[in-house]
C-alpha cells in the first residue's frame, strides 16, 4: 500500500463534542491518517487546545469563514506525503475501514480519482439521499450521487481539475450557499 490518506476538517467551533467523534473514528481507522488538519474558523479558537487529545499528526490552523476556503487552505497545508485527502464535516464520522476502502479504490485506479463514500451524521438521519451501491459520476446524477464531506479526491484529481471554488458554498460571499462540490466533480467530468 503506497497510498496515504489526509484529512481536513472545516469547523466553525460550535460542534466541538462532534468533531471529538470524527478524531475518535479517525483514532480507531485500521489504516490510519498520514494528517489530519483541522480548519477552525471560529471567532473564539476553540480547536486551538484539541491536538495533544488525541494520538492523531494533527494540527489546527485558522482561515476567514467560507467552507470552500477552508478546505483549500487545509487542503494546501497539508505537510506529510500524501496521495488522498478526505473532507469529512466537523459533525461526520467515518466507519473503521472507511480509509481502507478509499485507499483501495484509488491504489485501483491510475487516473484522477473522486470518490463519495456513504456519508453518516451524528446527528442522526441524512441530509440527502445517496445512492447505496457502487455508481458511476455523470454530469445527470452528481447531484444526487455525492456530497462534499464523503468526498475523497486524490493528490493528482486537485493537480488536474483545480481547487473548490471559494465563491461558492457555505460562508462564502456570494448567494450561493452550496454547490461548490458538485462544480468541483463537474469540471472534473468536463476534462
Amino acid at each position: 500500500m503506497n497510498s496515504a490518506v489526509s484529512i481536513v476538517i472545516p469547523m466553525l467551533g460550535e460542534r466541538l463534542d462532534l468533531t471529538k467523534r470524527l478524531l475518535h473514528s479517525l483514532v480507531e481507522q485500521s489504516v490510519p491518517p498520514t494528517e489530519v488538519v483541522i480548519v477552525d474558523q471560529s471567532a473564539d479558537q476553540v480547536c486551538k487546545d484539541i491536538a495533544p487529545a488525541y494520538p492523531l499528526p494533527l494540527s489546527v490552523l485558522r482561515a476567514a469563514p467560507g467552507l470552500a476556503h477552508a478546505r483549500n487552505t487545509g487542503i494546501r497545508s497539508l505537510r506529510e506525503p500524501w496521495t488522498l485527502v478526505g473532507l469529512p464535516d466537523d459533525d461526520c464520522f467515518y466507519e473503521k475501514h472507511a480509509l481502507a476502502r478509499a485507499i483501495e479504490l484509488e491504489e485501483r485506479s491510475s487516473d484522477p480519482i473522486a470518490i463519495c463514500g456513504l456519508v453518516q451524521w451524528l446527528g442522526g438521519g441524512s441530509r440527502m439521499r445517496l445512492h447505496t451501491e457502487a455508481v458511476e459520476i455523470t454530469p445527470a446524477n452528481v447531484w444526487r450521487s455525492t456530497i462534499e464531506p464523503g468526498l475523497f479526491l486524490s493528490r493528482s484529481f486537485l493537480d488536474t481539475v483545480g481547487y473548490f471554488d471559494e465563491s461558492l458554498g457555505l460562508g462564502a460571499q456570494s448567494p450561493w450557499g452550496s454547490g461548490e462540490g458538485t462544480d468541483l466533480l463537474l469540471r472534473a467530468l468536463r476534462l
